[in-house]
């Protein structure tokens, strides 16, 4: 019973309510509830959360998310969107990336430009 892919259908369809009412933490979980069902052809749960995790600013969980579900399968219009926001997430991933390597690169030349007293 724990494994009935209707469960699996139904926590990422509540996950999928919260989500569009920016309840992020809810749809998160359970959409992680609906990925637990382990009905591995459902790759929508994995999509959900992966957009969860993206207007949490959480890109690179969104990344992984978005790519499982790819990977498991989707409906050629929900395939388009995961593709979408897949990379959307792995250009802010980048992004961030590079941010830090800049702050990191200016902190370490200021650092090295102070004169000993």
């Amino acid at each position: 019973m724990d494994k009935d892919p209707s469960l699996a259908y139904a926590w990422c369809m509540l996950g999928a309510a919260q989500r569009g009412v920016e309840r992020w933490d809810e749809s998160i979980a359970n959409s992680e509830k609906a990925i637990a069902k382990e009905d591995l052809s459902y790759g929508y749960a994995c999509s959900q959360l992966g957009a969860a995790y993206h207007n949490l600013q959480q890109f690179a969980e969104a990344v992984t998310c978005f790519e499982k579900a790819i990977w498991l399968g989707l409906t050629a219009g929900s395939e388009q969107e995961a593709l979408k926001h897949l990379e959307l997430a792995r250009e802010y991933v980048r992004v961030q990336a590079e941010a830090q390597r800049t702050a990191s690169a200016s902190t370490g030349s200021a650092a090295g430009t102070t004169r000993p007293a």
